[in-house]
């Protein structure tokens, strides 16, 4: 929830394998339910899609954050353009380059799993749980700002 802008932010995440033509999007709305913004990473090249979404968090300025799979990804709280990605590669969700192979196929993978965003008036830290093939831990990640 965007408390200072009075929204609550909602990550609408769909399985890949249930329907082909939806795409995973991050909505600001109002209570009510009335939709203000609509951010569908898929329709910028730099991002691409959100194959493997799992947890969403805001920044301070109320930009959102989104794990998706081996990638953390930072929104525009204002206009909703995809800004960067703060661990991972980029493009890592849709990458099938030689240099980069894909996840393994029986999914031991690094995951980027729960997100927390804290700090003070001028510093910002991010913690995230990183998952893999027989640990877990949380890493602590200074945020520019």
């Amino acid at each position: 929830m965007d408390v200072r802008r009075g929204r609550l932010i909602v990550l609408d995440a769909v399985e890949p394998r249930v329907s082909a033509r939806h795409r995973t999007a991050v909505y600001a709305m109002t209570e009510d339910g009335a939709v203000l913004q609509v951010i569908r990473p898929a329709h910028d090249p730099r991002c691409g899609p959100l194959l493997r979404p799992f947890a969403l968090a805001l920044d301070r300025a109320a930009n959102p954050l989104v794990s998706d799979g081996d990638r953390l990804l930072q929104f525009c709280a204002e206009d909703g353009r995809y800004v960067a990605t703060l661990i991972g590669d980029n493009n890592a969700a849709t990458s099938e380059s030689e240099d980069k192979p894909g996840p393994p196929a029986d999914g031991r993978a690094l995951q980027v799993r729960g997100i927390a965003v804290s700090g003070t008036e001028r510093e910002q830290v991010l913690f995230a749980v990183i998952t893999g093939d027989r640990f877990a831990q949380i890493r602590a990640f200074a945020l520019r700002s």
